[in-house]
């Protein structure tokens, strides 16, 4: 098992890449964690894709220039549901964290790559359509322009503390680091690292007041539920990381503000 918040703390948005392709031996280390993680499934047990493929055929327009010399991607697919969704931005960061532990690079890039160009990769999945694509490889040094640009845009120094997205019985009450304090905060400190779509960070998590479950809430949008299933990576491996005993749970919580409710994690 791999340093799991180490590799949290390692991950980065990386873009470009050293040339030359993956070995033989990283390719099928990956697509065997790949099929360990679509086979445990998530916390809907949603069916999801998780395939690995050559960049080699691909040039830059197919990531619209943002991505470039990536030996390789990982394409997630789903049926587009927000539970589908939800198990997909669930599975797929597992596998990132991995993949970083492994000394790769990626970047989630839901948005800025051509689906057409990736189609041709996805025979014979009716039913289910491409969300999520990351590219994998050794990162290069030297960062362009791109990159550079990318990060400003992203927010990606501007990411909030946890404790401005943890409240306790109600989201009127901020999280209170000194009742809950300890391992529990270095669970959050985890789930801060969690990437998001321009680093919004959309979800909110809140504490029951007898600290027995935190129930996940995210603002509604399709992209932001794969945003809500990373960051329930990050709490879910993070806690067993650091020994804490739980496991996520569906209850029925109504909205919140433009709030809603996906799940909970009971310990």
């Amino acid at each position: 098992m791999y340093d799991v918040m180490k590799a949290m703390a390692a991950r980065e948005s990386v873009r470009t890449f050293q040339e030359g392709p993956l070995s033989p031996n990283q390719v099928r280390v990956i697509s065997t964690e790949a099929n360990r993680i679509m086979a445990t499934g998530g916390p809907f047990a949603q069916g999801i894709s998780l395939r690995l493929i050559s960049g080699e055929t691909l040039g830059p327009k197919a990531t619209f220039g943002v991505v470039r010399h990536a030996p390789a991607y990982i394409l997630g697919s789903c049926s587009g549901t927000r539970e589908a969704l939800v198990d997909l931005g669930f599975g797929l960061e597992q596998l990132v964290l991995f993949i970083t532990a492994l000394g790769f690079g990626t970047c989630w890039i839901a948005g800025t790559y051509r689906p057409g160009d990736f189609a041709r990769f996805m025979p014979g999945e009716e039913g289910s359509r491409l969300a999520a694509v990351t590219p994998v490889g050794l990162k290069k040094n030297q960062k362009t322009l791109v990159d550079r640009t990318f990060k400003i845009l992203s927010g990606a120094s501007r990411r909030l503390s946890f404790k401005q997205w943890v409240f306790t019985g109600d989201f009127d009450t901020p999280y209170d680091e000194e009742t809950y304090g300890g391992i529990f905060s270095e669970v959050l400190e985890g789930v801060s690292r969690a990437p998001s779509g321009r680093n919004g960070q959309p979800w909110r998590l809140l504490l029951e007041e007898d600290r027995a479950r935190v129930h996940f809430y995210v603002a509604k949008s399709a992209t932001r539920y794969l945003d809500i299933g990373i960051a329930m990576a990050h709490f879910e491996l993070g806690a067993e990381a650091l020994g804490i005993t739980g496991g996520l749970e569906v209850e029925k919580h109504p909205p919140r503000g433009p709030y809603e409710y996906i799940l909970s994690y009971r310990y």
